[in-house]
């Protein structure tokens, strides 16, 4: 019987440009032997331009149960909605493994640019900034500061609507 593997985000979230990086690791059962793992790469993240390109193997070192694959962004100035990077293990009948029911996993990268919306009011076209679903303090067309708010559970929200985003 073929020995099993699996894989698992053990660093699941990641913020572009940001010393930190986003990690899979890959195990199997024993640690006898080498072992060379495939795996394939999706999700909404582009390789090469929202993450450095992984290969798509991995060699578990004779006397290791596991090893790490390091996602590292690569920073860009798009302003963009959360991105995943999917791998899943690929089985085949000539590998030395067979995947278990643990056989994908996913690492999210969280974008450092900010995204800059236009709202309205019912005094002015206000411009603001969107973070984590609060609105922070902007100033209006007509240069008076206001405070706009909105809660996520929606109980509490003033005078906005969103328009666009820039």
């Amino acid at each position: 019987m073929r020995e099993k593997v699996s894989i698992v985000a053990t660093s699941p979230n990641v913020i572009e440009n940001v010393e930190n990086s986003g990690e899979f690791t890959i195990s199997r059962e024993t640690t006898t032997g080498d072992m060379t793992v495939f795996y394939t790469v999706s999700g909404s993240a582009t390789s090469g331009a929202d993450f450095v390109a992984l290969s798509g193997s991995a060699v578990i070192p004779s006397g290791s149960s596991s090893i790490s694959i390091i996602v590292n962004t690569i920073d860009d100035a798009t302003s963009e909605a959360l991105e995943a990077v999917v791998l899943s293990l690929t089985e085949d009948a000539t590998y030395d493994y067979q995947v278990d029911a643990s056989d994908t996993a996913t690492v999210t990268i969280a974008d450092d640019d900010i995204l800059l919306y236009n709202y309205a009011s019912s005094e002015s076209t206000v411009k603001g900034i969107v973070s984590q679903n609060s609105y922070h303090q902007t100033q209006g067309d007509d240069n008076v500061v206001e405070t706009i708010e909105e809660r996520r559970d929606g109980k509490r929200r003033s005078r906005v609507t969103l328009m666009d985003h820039r």
